[in-house]
């Protein structure tokens, strides 16, 4: 996920008015939120995101690895 991506699609989001009242956050066409990337807390983001080495040694013993860093990284930024 590229901060770029996420930003457009809050953007677009804000654009369209499509504010959920219930959950407090603008929302994609899919009903996702969606982040504006002024308010993501990166000291928190850049320690959801695994050294290169620590990304090789891990990527090649657990298969769940990937996903589990990627909803990790959603975490943080749907918190901010």
């Amino acid at each position: 996920m590229r901060l770029s991506d996420v930003y457009e699609i809050f953007i677009e989001a804000k654009r369209a008015k499509r504010w959920d009242d219930e959950r407090k956050w603008f929302i994609d066409p899919q009903g996702n939120p969606t982040v504006d990337p002024d308010m993501v807390d990166y000291k928190a983001l850049v320690v959801a995101i695994p050294t290169a080495g620590v990304w090789a040694l891990k990527i090649n013993e657990d298969p769940n690895y990937k996903n589990e860093v990627e909803e990790g990284i959603r975490r943080v930024i749907y918190a901010s």
